[in-house]
């Protein structure tokens, strides 16, 4: 788990310097193995889960940029797997979910107000650019199989204006 390595004051500091020397061109992966902390910490060790938010928190609060890896286990149900993220993300405290694609309807329901499930990639990217400003956070999910690269460069074109 490189969690609790990065967690040490001399890596941070010197995470931190490189996101002052070279600010917004770091990305790091992190890997959750579920999205519970119960079958998170049966593969990685009792807290690691939280270890893992506390760590996310952090480089989000240092303007690292992060890109999570995540799986399911056999069995479970895909509508189920995108409700939950939709009840995390409210529980988190996120204030506008955009979504598209028949099984993110499941997120939208689950996060309930301030959640949007709209039918294209062009209707997602019009309603994102009346939400963004400068300070905006703004997490892009989606399988290959929706291409969401191509909302992240939009995105980023936006923001270059």
């Amino acid at each position: 788990n490189a969690m609790k390595p990065m967690m040490r004051k001399r890596c941070q500091g010197e995470l931190s310097r490189l996101q002052a020397a070279y600010p917004g061109a770091m990305t790091l992966r992190i890997s959750l193995d579920h999205h519970t902390a119960l079958w998170h910490d049966l593969e990685r060790g009792e807290g690691a889960f939280d270890e893992s938010l506390k760590g996310m928190r952090w480089l989000r609060d240092q303007g690292i940029k992060t890109a999570v890896a995540g799986r399911g286990f056999a069995g479970e149900s895909e509508a189920a797997l995108h409700g939950e993220v939709g009840r995390y993300a409210a529980e988190k405290g996120v204030s506008h979910l955009l979504a598209i694609g028949p099984l993110s309807i499941n997120t939208v329901r689950e996060f309930g107000p301030g959640a949007e499930h709209l039918d294209s990639k062009e209707q997602l990217l019009e309603r994102l650019q009346s939400l963004l400003d400068k300070d905006a956070v703004v997490l892009v999910k989606g399988s290959r199989f929706m291409a969401m690269d191509t909302v992240v460069k939009m995105i980023t074109e936006l923001g270059e204006h």
